[in-house]
């Protein structure tokens, strides 16, 4: 972000901003599991349907296979 132009506590805030928005959207994601015993495969086709469900379900394999890979090598 510095190499684009931001100073480094204008980087801090968009970092800071990021993280807060990614955890609200992480809480609403987590909420029915936690509280209603939902699993993610079930939330996920509930919210989006049976083919929009597939998505969200690559995705998150996807990402699965990217931080397990980085892990191992």
């Amino acid at each position: 972000m510095i190499t684009a132009g931001l100073t480094w506590w204008e980087a801090w805030i968009a970092v800071w901003i990021g993280y807060g928005l990614a955890a609200v959207f992480l809480v609403l994601n987590a909420h029915a599991g936690a509280k209603y015993h939902i699993m993610f495969p079930a939330n996920i086709r509930y919210t989006f349907g049976i083919w929009g469900g597939l998505w969200p379900t690559f995705n998150r394999a996807a990402m699965a296979c990217v931080w397990y890979g980085s892990y191992m090598g």
